[in-house]
């Protein structure tokens, strides 16, 4: 399409939707406003350029589905997703989360998400926080917003689920003040070397 008419706005008026929470992504008055998502996206599409824009959707299309590796991950992970995502929905980010807790370890049931309702238009987080003690029987903790296994012996990696209340699948975009503070969170959780090991 974008080729066939020289340009991406056809594109982008069918894909912006797709890309941004619902009435985020079509509101012809936020396309105009250069601080909303919606703008930005649409700058980052013109910037890219059609040749560009073209050859990552091929990409994207004939990419392998690598899933099925996520068992064999052994380092801390953070999936980070927004509850309103069209192109990857929530229940394929709980696929990630729950393939990846299946390390030795770690029981997949422990990821079940606590979901919590935003508290403002800005929105809040739903967070799957889980505890595997020693022999390996996970324990729901309501606010550790982790998951930690051990990996091998004397060590233990940390998962976390974080989902962003009315953002779709640009939180960084949509959500950055969440999309850093998810981070932050990730960052200070306890690994084998100590509570701050991974951060600087």
């Amino acid at each position: 399409m974008a080729r066939s008419e020289g340009a991406l706005d056809g594109v982008m008026e069918l894909q912006a939707p797709l890309l941004l929470a619902p009435g985020l992504g079509s509101d012809s008055e936020l396309a105009k406003d250069p601080g909303s998502a919606l703008s930005t996206v649409l700058e980052m599409a013109q910037s890219t350029g059609i040749a560009d824009f073209c050859r990552q959707q091929v990409a994207i299309a004939g990419r392998r589905d690598q899933r099925d590796l996520l068992p064999r991950v052994r380092v801390p992970s953070l999936v980070l997703c927004g509850r309103q995502d069209a192109l990857i929905p929530f229940a394929v980010h709980q696929q990630v989360a729950a393939a990846l807790a299946s390390s030795p370890g770690l029981e997949p049931d422990a990821l079940s998400p606590v979901t919590k309702p935003p508290a403002s238009r800005g929105g809040t987080s739903a967070e799957a926080p889980a505890r595997a003690n020693a022999g390996g029987a996970a324990a729901a903790a309501a606010d550790a917003g982790a998951a930690d296994a051990p990996g091998t012996a004397g060590e233990r990696s940390t998962l976390m689920l974080r989902v962003l209340e009315e953002c779709g699948h640009l939180p960084t975009i949509e959500r950055p003040d969440e999309t850093t503070q998810a981070l932050f969170d990730w960052l200070a959780l306890p690994t084998a070397d100590g509570p701050t090991a991974l951060l600087p």
